[in-house]
């Protein structure tokens, strides 16, 4: 399967927790510091402050061609922190914010992905 320089879409799912805490308890933020990764890969993606310089949220409506349902992809994204602890602080990941809503979104490769004969692996 050849990938071109046209976009990769992702959808990506987020799941929350909660961390019930003592009142008593006094918490010390002891939790790693995120720091921007070196390594080079294909795409990688930190969602650091300027992701949307880097991803398009779709706003393409849809219509099946038999006449069917129409829809439009209205989902509002957002980055942030997830609010699982512990965690790693200042490490943001891609949310889908609107409930019940179509949500797309791209980012374009930096060159033609070529993985005939291998793996290819999204996390």
């Amino acid at each position: 399967m050849k990938f071109t320089r046209h976009t990769l879409a992702f959808l990506i799912a987020s799941a929350l927790a909660v961390c019930v805490c003592s009142e008593e308890t006094t918490e010390v933020d002891n939790r790693p510091e995120f720091k921007p990764t070196t390594i080079q890969a294909p795409f990688l993606e930190q969602f650091t402050d300027d992701w949307l310089t880097r991803w398009s949220p779709s706003e393409a409506t849809k219509e099946n061609k038999d006449g069917g349902e129409t829809f439009s992809y209205v989902g509002k994204w957002i980055v942030e922190e997830p609010n699982v602890y512990p965690g790693i602080k200042g490490d943001k990941g891609l949310v889908a914010k609107s409930a019940a809503a179509h949500h797309a979104i791209s980012a374009p490769l930096k060159t033609p992905l070529d993985n005939t004969g291998k793996t290819l692996v999204v996390q």
